[in-house]
């Protein structure tokens, strides 16, 4: 009752912090300040897991991120009805596959339609939704041209990423696995950018028009003197 960041917890809360051990949940933490903040699970890779049933205000998930700095979220995506038809609709309509994976997949235009998209695109830390199905989807933080990718991960390989394993978490591994995609992507974005850029730039059309304007002559000539 100490920790500001407290609410009550409802049934979907409950039951997913039960897929971790016991000595995982409700950790203590405290800041600079002698504040005391309850982390609903931390993993034994140092991963701090919120799920979020309820709304929150900005301010305080800008305030749980720096404070925990490597964290995820879990959002449900059930408590609004409408949110799950919208995200469906947005992944349909609005992104497109990375690489030609359907699972990996880079959001565009009209992304205020969906409300999850609206109200998570601009954290700091990956942030999973959860539609209560073996399925969630993770939206990874924006790239720095502001692009934003969502990728698809199995309930279950989930949960068996972040259980105990004496290598390095497996999730975490993911999350790497991601991030290479993502680079990869923006990289051919770049890539395709400055090829359109010289071959839109004025010195290109100018280059374009003598090619057209002074090689076809000389082809029509030669061809003449060929004939004759």
């Amino acid at each position: 009752m100490c920790d500001p960041w407290w609410e009550n917890e409802k049934p979907w809360h409950r039951e997913w912090k039960e897929q971790f051990p016991k000595e995982w949940q409700e950790v203590i933490h405290t800041d600079e300040n002698g504040e005391r903040h309850i982390a609903d699970v931390k993993t034994d890779h140092g991963y701090v897991i919120e799920f979020q049933h309820s709304p929150i205000k900005l301010e305080e998930r800008q305030s749980r991120e720096a404070f925990y700095k490597k964290m995820v979220w879990v959002i449900d995506g059930t408590r609004r009805s409408r949110d799950k038809n919208k995200f469906i609709d947005l992944l349909n309509h609005h992104s497109i596959p990375v690489d030609g994976r359907a699972n990996e997949r880079r959001l565009k235009g009209h992304l205020d339609k969906c409300a999850l998209i609206r109200d998570w695109g601009c954290s700091n830390a990956p942030v999973l939704f959860d539609f209560s199905d073996d399925i969630l989807w993770c939206l990874l933080p924006k790239t720095p041209e502001k692009r934003m990718y969502i990728f698809r991960i199995e309930r279950a390989m989930l949960l068996a990423s972040l259980r105990p394993i004496p290598q390095a978490s497996s999730f975490e591994l993911q999350l790497k696995g991601w991030q290479n995609l993502i680079t990869a992507d923006e990289n051919y974005l770049r890539w395709q950018a400055r090829s359109s850029i010289r071959q839109n730039s004025p010195y290109r059309q100018r280059q374009a028009q003598q090619i057209f304007q002074v090689r076809r002559p000389v082809k029509i000539e030669s061809i003449r003197r060929y004939n004759k």
